[in-house]
């Protein structure tokens, strides 16, 4: 398993939309891709994990993105969209998509069993734009 995405800037966010769109449409492709600037990935906070393949939805049925499930909280990751939060996140599932939120966070986001950006809005302080 290797991480196949990490911070991706602007241009390559709107070239990503634009051809998700052209293939999509332009609604479905914000579900796929998030607009540039408001992108785990343009924080720097997120990676996308595969096994050399390009990135799927077959990943979920690898024995690697099972081990990931199991123990990414263990290294601060949380999945960011996981299967069934499509009405919280806005986004398709995702299961290569963790975001690095730190082992505390991480942990208790997967042990509450709900979606990060769920877990993340109860937080105190915690705004929404």
């Amino acid at each position: 398993m290797i991480p196949t995405l990490g911070r991706r800037q602007s241009p390559l966010s709107e070239a990503a939309l634009r051809a998700a769109a052209e293939r999509d449409g332009r609604r479905e492709a914000e579900r796929q891709i998030a607009p540039p600037g408001f992108s785990e990935h343009h924080l720097g906070t997120a990676l996308d994990f595969g096994i050399g393949a390009p990135v799927g939805v077959d990943f979920a049925r690898t024995p690697q993105a099972a081990w990931l499930a199991a123990r990414a909280a263990e290294f601060g990751f949380a999945l960011s969209y996981p299967p069934g939060s499509e009405s919280v996140t806005g986004m398709v599932a995702e299961p290569w998509h963790y975001r690095y939120v730190g082992r505390e966070h991480a942990t208790n986001a997967k042990a509450a069993g709900i979606a990060l950006e769920t877990y993340l809005e109860k937080l105190p302080g915690a705004s929404r734009p």
